[in-house]
C-alpha cells in the first residue's frame, strides 16, 4: 500500500501532467488561431501603410502568408484617386523569401511576381498632375536592410496617361508592360545583376535593357530603343510657359546610359523625328512643320555638382513657318537647317563652349557663331549675319498688337548678342535695308534703302534700352492715305 505522502505524490504528478497537456493544447490553439489571423492582420497592415504613403483609399483583397516557404501574396489591391477612379491596381503580387536570411538583417527574395498592374496618370495643368503630391513627399530613411531580388518579374503591366490641358484633351496608353529582372542586390560584393523592360507605348514597341546592376551605390549599363514613338508624348515634359509643343509626328530613338559607383551618369542618343508639327498658344494649325529632323547627343555627362555636353548636333533640314495670326497667313521655309554645339558646360572652371548654326530662310542664308558659352550661369558672346532676308519675318517675333508692321523689304545685317549674369543680355544691331515698306493703319512709310545701327541695347526689369542709334537714309516718303486730293 502507498503511504499518504506517495499518494499526494502521485497526484501532484498527474495534476502536473494534466496542467502541460492543457497548456500546450492552449499554446497550439493560440498558434493556429494567430496562424488563421495572420493573413487578417498582414492584409490591414499593408492597406494601413498604403494608405499612409499614399493619402488615399485603399482596398486589398487578401493576403496570403506561408511561413514555411516563406511566402506572401497581395490579391486584389486598388488605390483610389481622388476622383474616385483607381489610381492603381494590382491583380496579385507574390513574393518568396528567404526566412534564415531575414533573422539575419538580408531580405533575399528568391522569386517575386507582380501580375497585371495599372497606373493611371493625369496631366491637370501645364506642371500639375494627380500624383503630384506623391512625387513631392520626401522618400523614407530605407529599412537599413540589404536586399537580394535573385528572380522578379512583372508581367501584363499597364500605364494610362491622359493629358487634358490640351483641347481636346489626349490619352496615351503603355500596353504590354514586362520586366524582368535578376541576380540585382544591394550587396556591395554581389555579382552585377541584368533587368529587362519591354512595353508599347501609344501602339510603338520600346526595349530596354540594362546590366551591371547593382543597387548600392546604384550603378547599371543602359541600352533603350524606341520605334514610332507618338511625338506629342514630349509635350509632357516641356516647361510650362514652352512658346510651342509638338502636336504630331513620331519618334525613332536609340540611347545609352550608363552610371556608375560616384553617382556620375554618361548619355548617349540618336533620334529621328518624322512628320514633326509644333504648335503655339492661339495658332490654330501648325506653327512649324519638318518632314525630317535628326538629333544627335554625344558624351552627356551628369554628375551631383554639374552637367558638362560633349557634342549636340541638330539636322533640321527643311523647316516650314506658318502664322496664322497674320493676314493674309504668311509661310517661310527655311532650308538647310543646321545646328551643332561642342564643350558645354556648367563648371565654371571648365573651358567655355562653342556652337554654331546655319540655313537658308526663304531663300536667304541666316549663320551663327557662338563663342564663350557657359551655362552656369548662363553667359554667352554670339554672332548672327543675316543676308537678303525677307524683312516680313520680323513678324514672328513682333507683339500682334504693334501699330507698325513690316510689308516688304531685305535686310543685310550683324547682330552681335553677349550675355552674363552681372549685365544680363546686350545687343549689337547692324542693318542694311532695302525696298522697305512700313504699314499702319492710315499711313504707308517706304525708303528705297536705309542703315540701321543700334549699340548697348540692354533688356532687364521689364524695359529695353538703348544706349546708342542712329538711322541714315537718303529719302524716306510718308503717305497718308486719310487724305483726299
Amino acid at each position: 500500500m502507498l503511504s499518504a505522502r506517495g499518494s499526494r505524490i502521485i497526484v501532484s504528478r498527474r495534476r502536473a501532467v494534466r496542467l502541460a497537456v492543457i497548456a500546450a493544447v492552449a499554446l497550439v490553439a493560440l498558434a493556429v488561431s494567430g496562424f488563421l489571423a495572420l493573413p487578417g492582420i498582414a492584409r490591414r497592415v499593408v492597406v494601413w501603410r498604403v494608405a499612409a504613403a499614399t493619402g488615399r483609399a485603399v482596398t486589398l483583397a487578401r493576403v496570403d502568408v506561408g511561413l514555411r516557404d516563406g511566402r506572401v501574396a497581395l490579391h486584389g489591391l486598388r488605390v483610389l484617386d481622388r476622383d474616385q477612379r483607381p489610381l492603381a491596381t494590382v491583380a496579385r503580387l507574390e513574393l518568396r523569401l528567404s526566412v534564415r536570411d531575414l533573422l539575419r538583417g538580408h531580405l533575399r527574395l528568391t522569386g517575386g511576381t507582380l501580375e497585371a498592374p495599372t497606373l493611371r496618370i493625369v496631366r491637370t495643368g501645364p506642371s500639375a498632375f494627380n500624383v503630384s503630391d506623391l512625387l513631392a513627399r520626401e522618400g523614407g530613411g530605407g529599412t537599413g536592410l540589404a536586399l537580394s531580388l535573385e528572380r522578379f518579374a512583372l508581367v501584363g503591366g499597364a500605364v494610362e496617361i491622359e493629358d487634358r490641358t490640351l483641347t481636346p484633351p489626349r490619352t496615351w496608353r503603355v500596353e504590354a508592360l514586362t520586366l524582368e529582372a535578376r541576380g540585382v542586390s544591394t550587396l556591395p560584393a554581389a555579382p552585377p545583376g541584368v533587368v529587362t523592360v519591354s512595353a508599347v507605348v501609344a501602339g510603338a514597341p520600346v526595349s530596354l535593357w540594362v546590366t551591371d546592376v547593382g543597387l548600392r551605390p546604384l550603378r547599371f549599363r543602359a541600352t533603350a530603343i524606341a520605334r514610332q514613338v507618338d511625338a506629342s508624348l514630349l509635350g509632357l515634359y516641356l516647361p510650362p510657359a514652352s512658346p510651342a509643343s509638338p502636336s504630331r509626328g513620331v519618334i525613332d530613338a536609340s540611347g545609352t546610359i550608363e552610371r556608375d559607383a560616384s553617382g556620375g551618369t554618361r548619355i548617349a542618343l540618336d533620334a529621328n523625328l518624322a512628320g514633326v508639327e509644333l504648335q503655339r498658344p492661339g495658332q490654330h494649325g501648325a506653327y512649324l512643320t519638318a518632314p525630317s529632323v535628326r538629333v544627335r547627343v554625344d558624351d552627356l555627362r551628369i554628375r551631383p555638382g554639374g552637367v558638362a555636353l560633349g557634342r549636340l548636333a541638330v539636322d533640321g533640314g527643311t523647316l516650314v513657318l506658318e502664322d496664322a495670326r497674320l493676314t493674309p497667313v504668311r509661310r517661310w521655309r527655311a532650308d538647310g537647317v543646321a545646328l551643332e554645339a561642342r564643350d558645354l558646360s556648367s563648371a565654371r572652371e571648365g573651358p567655355a563652349g562653342v556652337a554654331t548654326a546655319r540655313a537658308v530662310v526663304a531663300g536667304s542664308p541666316v549663320s551663327v557663331w557662338v563663342s564663350d558659352l557657359r551655362l552656369a550661369p548662363l553667359e554667352v558672346h554670339a554672332l548672327a549675319v543675316l543676308r537678303d532676308v525677307d524683312v516680313t519675318l520680323l513678324r514672328l517675333y513682333l507683339p500682334p498688337d504693334l501699330p507698325v508692321r513690316p510689308e516688304r523689304g531685305v535686310v543685310n545685317a550683324s547682330v552681335r548678342v553677349a550675355h552674363d549674369a552681372r549685365r544680363g543680355t546686350r545687343l549689337a544691331v547692324d542693318a542694311g535695308l532695302s525696298g522697305l515698306e512700313l504699314r499702319r493703319p492710315a499711313h504707308v512709310v517706304t525708303a528705297p534703302a536705309l542703315r540701321v545701327t543700334a549699340e548697348d541695347i540692354a533688356f532687364g526689369a521689364g524695359a529695353v534700352t538703348v544706349g546708342r542709334a542712329a538711322v541714315r537714309g537718303d529719302r524716306l516718303v510718308i503717305e497718308d492715305r486719310t487724305l483726299t486730293p
